[in-house]
């Protein structure tokens, strides 16, 4: 028997001690993969699976029957635990579900998986409630909770689980690698090589992010997101403080849109600083150094560092459910006062 994860690009140590310990019968009952969205997580925890109920001797084999109903998401041992659209957070009953599901034995492996997808979403009363499964786990069912921030997750839950943090790629291998695997990227490579840079630059080494990114609405709202942003930055860097506000209003009041706009104006700041510095770094943002020298000419290494500590404050405070329009506001105010 040999374990090979071909599917997954990257992540290379990950694979070869997962491999190792399906083939030696010694998979964590308990494992968290840590990873920003479109990292390959969700396919990662699949094949794990698929690679341990797998019957071929190359395993996964994509074939067997096993293979096929994981990967089509009717596999009687495994199941999917996801955060309800209509819902900011995984409650209690979702994971009783799991607690009574555990209890019985697999109906055609020897193991059953439990993959929990947003685990870091989970309330705290389901994070103790999963707790007491973890501590006294069933022999045959194998736990792995799927995590933006393994930070958001209680620390106990932490200890009794092995976490494994999802490689990212830098641009140049992620170009390489979607331009060759993916037609659709290809031709847009051809076709329109800026927008193609966008979409790299924007997917922050995440495979998934970029295949997201090539949908044409999705396309768009990047594009639009990077005016904005851009926007902020040029108000910043000059005088008039109600023409700075009043790209308030184009920040999105969506909690998970305006994730995205704090993570993209997170990696402006970075190219900014980088810069001010003198490093030598890929840009992330901005797509010219004398565009960063030019917007950034009255930042201060201590303002831009306060900045960025205001963006973190702010992604937190949006990660604990504080009210939208009013972390705006504040953020508006004191991205101001960093500079001014």
């Amino acid at each position: 028997m040999s374990v090979s994860f071909k599917k997954i690009y990257g992540n290379e140590l990950s694979k070869s001690l997962f491999a190792e310990n399906i083939e030696n019968n010694k998979l964590p009952h308990a494992i968290i993969l840590e990873g920003d969205r479109g990292s390959g997580r969700y396919s990662f925890a699949l094949n794990i699976a698929a690679a341990t109920l797998c019957t071929a001797l190359e395993k996964p084999c994509d074939r067997c029957k096993n293979c096929r109903q994981i990967f089509e998401g009717v596999a009687p041992d495994v199941t999917t635990v996801s955060l309800p659209e209509d819902k900011s957070t995984i409650s209690v009953d979702a994971v009783r579900f799991i607690k009574n599901g555990a209890q019985s034995v697999p109906v055609e492996g020897d193991l059953k998986f439990y993959i929990i997808r947003d685990a870091d979403k989970m309330t705290v009363q389901a994070q103790n409630a999963l707790l007491k499964i973890l501590e006294e786990p069933p022999s045959f069912v194998v736990f792995i909770l799927i995590s933006e921030n393994v930070n958001l997750l209680l620390s106990t839950i932490r200890s009794r689980c092995c976490t494994f943090r999802m490689q990212k790629l830098d641009d140049a291998e992620l170009a390489e690698y979607i331009s060759s695997t993916y037609p659709k990227a290809a031709g847009l490579q051809k076709s329109d090589e800026s927008a193609f840079n966008r979409i790299i630059k924007t997917a922050n080494g995440c495979i998934g992010s970029v295949l997201d990114n090539l949908d044409k609405r999705r396309f768009t709202k990047i594009c639009d997101e990077y005016t904005v942003v851009k926007g902020i930055l040029e108000a910043l860097s000059k005088s008039d403080k109600s023409d700075f506000m009043r790209y308030e209003d184009e920040l999105s009041a969506k909690r998970e849109d305006l994730k995205e706009s704090l993570f993209t104006i997170r990696s402006a700041f970075r190219d900014i600083l980088a810069v001010k510095k003198g490093v030598s770094a890929e840009l992330i943002f901005f797509d010219s150094v004398d565009d960063i020298k030019r917007i950034s000419k009255n930042f201060t290494l201590s303002s831009i560092a306060f900045a960025l500590d205001v963006i973190e404050q702010t992604l937190n405070s949006n990660e604990q459910n504080a009210n939208v329009n009013l972390l705006k506001i504040n953020l508006m105010n004191a991205l101001w006062k960093c500079v001014h």
